[in-house]
């Protein structure tokens, strides 16, 4: 069924439009879970940068500290005098004044964030080397600390903690060693007013939450100070994503730092994005429909011409042509379409005198039949006559001719069984040999294997009628043809031999070109079996000529 001009333009714009419907609605549908996972992860791949630079900050911070504490730990002088007081009966107040002096030597120039400064020993003794609230004596946890290094020492590692969770400071321990044994321990209080420089330089988002945490979780600090103190834990950030480098800050502490951003932050970028895609979508829908309207008035004319045609042709008019209008497709169906109706008409002329002629060609063939029946009666009486006057021979050769015009004449079937033309072929040498007094000499061998093969009716018989005529012009004892047939794995090979007077060099070369039986028999066997199967042929001057023959087991083109 042919569509009408309306109909596929109406068909083909409410494909368009069912077309973007259905992106859209994948659009929609997707940008949920794509787009925001974009945008998360950029938003995250973003602000991880803002933690890393802080961890790196942070990190320095932290190393500033831990050598300030090594430097005191391992200070000769202080180690001095800290064995001075456990070993003399002096008052120790001479040795503490010592210490306190090394301690403040060793501090740096600008220690606005260094607060306290204790060094607490084993005996009870509390050294305030540098402070804003001195100590009468060691605190609980600094005490509970000391227990256990004097059980298990460590190599001047500095431990940080949090422990009394205070808002404004920091507190680190390290123990002062010597010769394997805890001597004191150097308690150091930072204010955590440190790290706000390094939070502020970010210029974090108000709605970031940046946190300092310790092994236990505990928030040491944050860029929303109302938040240092509490447990992580205990905070609900249901609403954010969390960001982290799974980097701590210090080995001993565990301390890390974590980032936090909201998810409106995110989902109000995803609604943005869709709101401009939504735009996007209808701008180009309107405008691809408007080009397909535009495009569409100039394909309906030349469809229409060409509809107009077929329904001429459909009425019988073969007459018909259509004009081409444009340099496309068009063109191309239109030039196709008239050359079909010429090849039609061409066709119907062909039919109608091969009609007309279709009467005399069938009384042709009709007559053409009297005469090869008159001719086999001719013979036959011959044949009898010869035989009353006791002529064998020439008897002979009449039944045999007889045979090979009633073979070569029938037209039932041109492919035969090979040892069918092989009989016929040896009728034919026979022939010759009566011709030759008998001084011509043959053999014909065949595989067993492929004496029933369908070869094309009398094949080899122009080749040997031409080894007759040109290898044997002078017929001289034991002059002989030899014939072999010989089945191999994907084609027959024939040879044909004869020990004639061979081909002269100036003849061989052009010899299928020139010579009638050869080259029809060659051009026969590649329309049957195709070009790759041919004529050879070897020949030297006295030295006889040998043909080979190649075909297939099946014919590729039946005949």
């Amino acid at each position: 069924m042919i569509l009408s001009k309306k109909s596929f333009k109406t068909t083909l714009v409410l494909f368009i439009c069912t077309l973007f419907c259905v992106i859209l609605l994948i659009q929609i549908t997707f940008t949920s879970i794509y787009v925001r996972k974009i945008i998360t992860d950029n938003s995250e791949i973003y602000f991880k940068e803002i933690i890393a630079q802080i961890v790196t900050r942070t990190e320095a911070e932290f190393e500033l500290c831990n050598q300030l504490a090594s430097q005191i730990s391992k200070n000769t002088a202080i180690i001095y005098h800290l064995g001075e007081m456990s070993t003399s009966d002096k008052s120790p107040r001479f040795s503490m004044s010592q210490i306190t002096k090394e301690v403040i030597n060793l501090l740096p120039k600008h220690k606005q964030f260094i607060s306290d400064v204790y060094i607490f020993t084993p005996s009870g003794l509390t050294i305030n080397c540098f402070y804003s609230t001195a100590l009468e004596e060691i605190d609980p946890y600094s005490q509970l600390l000391m227990n256990q290094l004097q059980h298990n020492p460590r190599t001047n590692e500095t431990i940080w903690d949090d422990v009394y969770f205070e808002t404004q400071y920091l507190s680190s321990y390290t123990p002062i060693i010597h010769n394997n044994q805890l001597i004191a321990l150097l308690r150091m209080r930072f204010d955590k007013n440190i790290f706000s420089d390094t939070f502020d330089e970010m210029q974090l988002d108000k709605s970031n939450i940046v946190l300092l945490l310790d092994e236990f979780q505990n928030i040491v600090y944050s860029n929303q100070t109302s938040l240092i103190g509490q447990n992580k834990n205990a905070l609900s950030l249901n609403n954010y994503y969390e960001v982290s480098t799974n980097h701590s800050l210090d080995k001993q502490s565990g301390m890390h730092v974590v980032g936090f951003i909201p998810h409106n932050a995110v989902s109000s970028e995803i609604t943005l994005l869709n709101l401009f895609l939504l735009v996007l979508y209808a701008s180009t829908f309107s405008i691809l429909l408007f080009l397909v309207i535009t495009y569409l008035k100039k394909l309906s004319k030349p469809i229409s011409n060409i509809v107009s045609g077929m329904k001429e042709v459909q009425s019988g008019n073969l007459d018909i042509r259509l004009e081409p209008t444009s340099e496309d497709e068009f063109k191309f169906i239109s030039t196709n379409f008239n050359e079909m109706l010429n090849h039609i008409q061409a066709l119907m002329a062909q039919i109608y005198t091969f009609q007309k002629n279709s009467a005399l060609v069938q009384k042709e063939a009709l007559e053409a039949k009297l005469h090869p029946h008159f001719l086999y009666n001719t013979l036959d009486s011959i044949y009898w006559m010869l035989i009353m006057q006791d002529n064998a021979n020439e008897a002979t050769m009449v039944i045999k001719l007889s045979n090979i015009l009633r073979y070569s004449i029938s037209h039932d079937e041109e492919l035969v069984p090979l040892y069918e033309d092989i009989k016929q072929l040896e009728n034919y040498i026979d022939l010759h040999r009566i011709r030759f007094h008998n001084q011509l000499e043959y053999s014909i061998n065949v595989d067993d294997a492929i004496k029933d093969i369908r070869i094309p009716k009398l094949l080899l018989q122009p080749l040997v009628e031409n080894t007759l005529k040109y290898g044997f012009k002078k017929i001289k004892k034991n002059s002989l043809i030899r014939i072999t047939a010989t089945a191999k794995k994907d084609f027959i090979q024939f040879i044909v031999y004869d020990n004639g007077v061979g081909i002269p060099k100036e003849k061989y070369k052009n010899i299928l070109k020139t010579g009638l039986g050869l080259r029809i028999t060659q051009e026969r066997i590649q329309c049957i079996y195709g070009e790759s199967y041919r004529l050879e042929i070897e020949s030297s001057p006295q030295n006889g000529t040998t043909i080979i023959v190649k075909i297939g087991y099946e014919p590729i083109f039946t005949l």
